[in-house]
C-alpha cells in the first residue's frame, strides 16, 4: 500500500515513492512562530523551535536524511526537530515520516517544552520523541 500524506482537514493523499517522489515540494528550512504548516513539506536540515515560540502542524513533514552505518550500529545525521524550553509544537491530523525509504532523527524536547500529538502519525524515526538532557 502506498504511503499516505494527511492534509489540514484530515484527508489522506497518496504519495508515490520513487526517484522523483519529492520533486517540486516546498522545502522547509526553518520554523516560523505562530504558523500553521498545513501542506506537504520536504525537510532536509535540523529545525529548531525557539523558546516562547509555538507552531501547529496539520500537514505532512517528509524528512530527508542521511544514515551512517557502522559495524555494529550506526546513527542518523539529520534531520531532527528541536523544541526549546517554553516552546510548543502541536500535531493534529498530521504525519511525519522518512523521505522515500530513509529514516530521520526525531523530536528532541527540552525542559518545559510542550508537545501535543493528536490523531497524527509518525514513522521512520530513529529516536521518536526524546528528552534532550543536554539543553540544561
Amino acid at each position: 500500500m502506498p504511503p499516505l500524506a494527511v492534509d489540514s482537514i484530515g484527508v489522506s493523499r497518496t504519495i508515490t515513492i520513487d526517484g522523483t517522489c519529492c520533486a517540486g515540494l516546498p522545502e522547509l528550512n526553518s520554523l516560523v512562530d505562530g504558523r500553521t504548516y498545513d501542506s506537504v513539506y520536504l525537510i532536509d536540515t535540523d529545525l529548531t523551535l525557539g523558546s516562547g515560540e509555538e507552531i501547529d502542524v496539520t500537514g505532512t513533514f517528509l524528512m530527508k536524511s542521511m544514515i551512517t552505518t557502522t559495524t555494529p550500529g550506526g546513527w542518523v545525521d539529520e534531520p531532527f526537530i528541536f523544541v526549546e524550553s517554553n516552546a510548543g509544537i502541536s500535531f493534529s491530523y498530521a504525519s511525519m515520516r522518512g523521505h522515500c525509504t530513509r529514516m530521520w532523527g526525531g523530536i528532541g524536547l527540552e525542559d518545559e517544552a510542550s508537545l501535543n500529538f493528536s490523531n497524527s502519525y509518525m514513522s521512520d524515526s530513529y529516536y521518536g520523541f526524546y528528552y534532550d538532557s543536554s539543553s540544561t
